[in-house]
């Protein structure tokens, strides 16, 4: 079955403004002054205008301050998409759907002579087959498991047209709505087992596309659709079995999905589920309900279990055969010499990249530069697929088909530690496509979530000496893993993994998986002598786990406050702090933890500075700029940069009650200004730099920062990574 692509793709339209300058010269002749002639005396000229004193000399620079200089070699790496062939079909091509049984791709198409038709194609090079005329374009179809029958769409007739696939030849053509309704079928899909009957969402387009519940024809006669479903938008159908039918809504931001049972007469409905995002259709295969988004679909809860690939508004298939899943999307926008599409295929079952490339050459109709939009793509082998393109300005469209078997799989990354030494520091670089990172005290060891963009090594976590930059080890993750936590003591780190709304606990030292914990967290927090019980932030609430078993959560303050924790912190085993981040309350949190439970104690609005970053160390809550006491619940200090080359710092890190470290940014070079604490006149504390640590590195430039992190005495992290899996570096310093 493929989407109706007519009513919905979102069209772009580029409007070009263009601005015309009106230069005006004026003069005239006569004199000599360029003035007409005249009787009237001369007018002496204005005596001339004194030129303007000099401009007082700038100050001289600031001093700079004592810096050590550590060089990196290296070139920046970025994402390779080689250019691969692909097979082309000259039809323009509306909606495709295959045919197993023959091993057929099957398209629906404007032909040549401007009659409309469907067109049994050679999967492997689209060459043409058979011909059926329709009456009008179809712009959706639909083969029957046992491929004897095709059901072609005819939204324009609101009718479906059904055809013998054998014999080729048309079987009925049967209304779905009246024909004068502008209602016609958005999706169709054949129940297993009887090529007889079909279940269609059906629609109505004016502005917007508008469905209603599904309806089940046998035989080309509607049968009655029963039950109330929660979110009555079916603009997707796809049969889990031959007595469930699932729909999807594709066309409001509640991404509805329906259970219906499935008998000869008719549909009743069974079950609901909303918030399940995004893409554009629902297919079945395997047993596995699969959204467009890469999302995969849990068959009895119709909850989400877990998405794969990067980009998940961009459309995507699942392939049973390699257990993939290949996106689509636009590649070079505006700049290339012919409209290209990248295409990245993912392992289904870890989420890292297997393969990406590029379509090269142009499609039929498209100018330089043009965004294309994957309209469907099928599955048409173990390894192959075609996908139907369209442009959005011309509404042209491509048919291509590939064989994965003939791209080159990416291998896996020889990662190498590069070494600096400058007079007393020493730094070491990993080279390394990170998320997060943090630091086990245990065993003086870093822990990094590798994304999924890596390839065979993505969608994991990195085990690191510090000391030399060796990567010990990778730990499979089950997906593309994002923030990483780790415990103080016990070697204990759990990794969050959005895309499956869950926290995987990891064993460090032996590399085992413990409990999953649902849903994903916005912050863990260990208590400091218990790596086995920890705290979540979780918006209005903190949660107490123990042995991945949720034990405590917390309530409303006194006074019967509730507010938002993004962030929780362990200030010793017997108290928990919470920070709101995400607001503009920007507040500090009091939890005590003990036998009786989680307690809420205090908290105090408008304290920290809103939306940045908060570490908590030495009695302090400090984010970039500003010191906050933890026992008053107030603002006693500042970090300033030594010089003006920078005026406030990215990220702080304190290494004792008195001194601390800052970074900044020179010239694409990081800067790490040693921080050393000081008394104003008015009693407030001011870090500020004395001496910095300058990290020159080709590799570094564009990358995104990650928080500064202690790496264990006189030691601190800062890494910098790009987020499309071109490259990344964690940066180990000793900074004596």
């Amino acid at each position: 079955m493929a989407p109706a692509s007519q009513y919905n793709r979102t069209s772009k339209f580029i409007l070009a403004a263009v601005a015309a300058l009106v230069l005006c010269a004026c003069g005239g002749g006569g004199g000599t002054n360029g003035s007409p002639a005249s009787n009237n005396p001369p007018v002496s000229p204005p005596p001339p205008t004194p030129p303007p004193p000099a401009p007082p000399a700038p100050p001289p620079p600031p001093p700079s301050l004592p810096e050590t200089v550590l060089s990196f070699s290296g070139t920046p790496s970025v994402p390779q998409f080689p250019l691969f062939p692909a097979v082309k079909s000259s039809l323009n091509v509306s909606a495709i759907a295959f045919d197993g049984t023959r091993n057929q791709l099957i398209a629906a198409a404007v032909l040549k002579n401007n009659t409309t038709a469907v067109v049994g194609l050679n999967a492997a090079d689209l060459s043409v087959i058979w011909t059926v005329a329709t009456t009008s374009p179809a712009t959706v179809l639909a083969v029957s498991d046992d491929g004897s029958m095709l059901y072609a769409g005819l939204f324009f007739e609101s009718a479906i047209q059904q055809i013998d696939l054998a014999a080729h030849s048309t079987v009925r053509t049967f209304a779905v709505a009246d024909p004068n309704s502008a209602r016609g079928a958005f999706d169709i899909a054949v129940r297993p087992g009887a090529p007889d009957t079909v279940a269609v969402a059906i629609g109505t387009f004016f502005l917007i596309p508008i469905s209603e519940l599904p309806t089940l024809f046998v035989q080309g006669v509607a049968q009655p659709t029963t039950g109330q479903p929660l979110d009555g938008v079916s603009s997707r159908v796809a049969f889990l079995d031959p007595f469930n039918l699932i729909t999807f809504d594709n066309e409001t931001t509640a991404h509805g999905l329906e259970k219906f049972a499935v008998t000869d007469s008719g549909l009743a409905h069974v079950s609901s589920s909303t918030g399940t995002c995004c893409g554009t259709y629902v297919r079945v295969a395997n047993g596995k309900i699969f959204l467009s988004s890469g999302t995969f679909v849990d068959p009895g809860t119709l909850k989400p279990v877990k998405t794969v690939g990067s980009h998940f508004q961009d459309s995507m298939i699942f392939l049973p055969g390699t257990n993939s899943v290949v996106g689509f999307f636009p590649s070079d926008s505006g700049t290339a010499t012919s409209a290209l599409v990248a295409i990245e295929e993912f392992d289904a079952d870890r989420g890292f990249l297997k393969r990406r490339f590029k379509v090269d050459g142009s499609t039929p109709g498209t100018a330089p530069g043009v965004v294309m939009q994957m309209i469907d793509a099928v599955a048409t082998g173990p390894s192959s697929f075609a996908v139907l393109l369209a442009d959005d300005q011309t509404g042209f469209t491509a048919l291509l088909s590939f064989d994965l078997s003939a791209v080159p799989a990416l291998q896996q990354r020889t990662l190498t530690a590069q070494s600096a030494t400058a007079e007393n520091v020493n730094a070491m670089s990993i080279s390394l496509p990170f998320f997060s990172y943090a630091y086990d005290p245990t065993a003086d060891r870093i822990a990094a979530s590798v994304q999924a963009l890596m390839g065979p090594q993505g969608s994991s976590l990195a085990v690191i000496k510090p000391s030399d930059g060796t990567v010990e080890r990778f730990i499979p993750l089950s997906s593309d893993p994002r923030e990483v936590f780790v415990s103080p003591t016990g070697s204990i780190a759990y990794v969050n993994l959005p895309w499956e709304n869950a926290v995987q606990q990891v064993d460090l030292t032996t590399g085992a998986l413990g409990p999953v914990i649902q849903p994903s967290p916005l912050s863990i927090a260990f208590k400091p002598d218990d790596p086995n019980t920890i705290a979540m932030a979780r918006g209005f609430a903190v949660a107490i786990y123990q042995n991945g078993v949720q034990t405590d959560s917390s309530g409303a303050f006194p006074g019967g406050s509730m507010p938002f924790t993004s962030k929780v912190v362990f200030n010793g085993p017997g108290e928990i702090l919470g920070f709101d981040l995400y607001s503009t309350g920007a507040s500090i949190q009091h939890f005590s933890y003990g036998p009786s439970g989680l307690k809420p104690v205090s908290t105090k609005p408008n304290v920290l500075d809103p939306f940045s970053g908060v570490s908590v160390g030495f009695g302090y809550a400090y984010g970039p700029y500003s010191l906050f006491d933890i026992a008053s619940d107030s603002k006693v200090g500042t970090f300033a940069p030594g010089s003006t080359e920078f005026f406030f710092f990215g990220g702080t890190l304190l290494t004792s009650p008195v001194t601390g470290i800052g970074i900044g940014g020179v010239d694409g070079d990081m800067v790490f200004e040693r921080l050393t604490q000081t008394v104003k006149s008015n009693g407030s504390l001011q870090f500020s730099g004395q001496s910095r640590i300058r990290v020159t590195d080709p590799r570094s430039a564009g990358g995104g920062g990650a928080p500064l992190i202690s790496a264990g005495p006189s030691r601190f992290a800062m890494g910098l990574t790009r987020f499309d899996g071109g490259d990344g570096v964690i940066y180990v310093i000793s900074n004596p």
